[in-house]
């Protein structure tokens, strides 16, 4: 499908159609004696921020192959985190709208939750790093900014790729 412009999900979309197309006569499986060999280019710090322009192909898969989508990509551990980023821009517009207004104990109680919620997202991603002590500053950046641009990346790819509301609920 030429709509994935970028090598993101396109091999999952052809799996998928593979699933589909032989779901009745066999079974697609996977080949024990294949190997697939990918070297990892070196890339820079903000390289997850620039990645989340692809999530716009998750909302092609997901409109593509809804069920299978859902059983490959979706689960308890993708929703919690989905609901994360979306709590983190809910949070985040809730204390815009309250220094709008002049409730500045709302805007303080929002951003006090925002900052709760990246903290975490912190915690989560340096558990377990080799991180250097001064790449902690990268870490919190693109913490606090993944959230927004994944849901603001899958928002877009929902409106380009026409994703009707009953495949983004399955």
């Amino acid at each position: 499908d030429e709509r994935f412009s970028a090598a993101w999900h396109s091999d999952a979309d052809l799996q998928f159609m593979l699933i589909e197309h032989f779901r009745d006569r066999q079974r697609v499986r996977p080949e024990a004696l294949s190997e697939v060999l990918w070297h990892p280019r070196p890339v820079g710090w903000d390289a997850s921020l620039r990645r989340q322009r692809w999530h716009q192909f998750d909302e092609l898969l997901r409109a593509k192959h809804p069920a299978l989508y859902h059983e490959r990509f979706g689960g308890v551990g993708s929703d919690v985190f989905r609901g994360a980023q979306l709590a983190m821009v809910g949070l985040l517009v809730l204390a815009s709208a309250a220094v709008l207004v002049a409730n500045f104990a709302a805007a303080a109680a929002a951003l006090a939750l925002w900052t709760t919620v990246t903290a975490g997202l912190c915690v989560r991603r340096l558990i377990g790093s080799h991180d250097r002590p001064h790449q902690f500053i990268h870490t919190v950046l693109t913490a606090s900014a993944v959230p927004l641009l994944a849901v603001f990346w899958r928002c877009v790819g929902a409106l380009r790729f026409r994703v009707k509301a009953e495949s983004r609920i399955s």
